[in-house]
């Protein structure tokens, strides 16, 4: 088996159970333990840092 098929087989496989974790995280946990007004923070938070991450990547260049 040719190493670019196996890397993208670890790759399809981490990024899936990425995902899985990540909706249980958000669709189970979130809405389960968080109150209305602290789940609105949380998604605050989470967008706030996706739009910091580009600044974070191109400040040190």
């Amino acid at each position: 088996m040719g190493i670019v098929i196996k890397q993208s087989g670890w790759n399809l496989a981490i990024t899936a159970a990425g995902f899985i974790l990540g909706a249980l995280n958000v669709l189970l946990l979130a809405t389960t333990y968080l109150d209305d007004e602290y789940y609105g923070l949380w998604g605050l938070y989470i967008i706030d840092s996706v739009f910091i991450i580009p600044f974070n990547v191109f400040w040190d260049t």
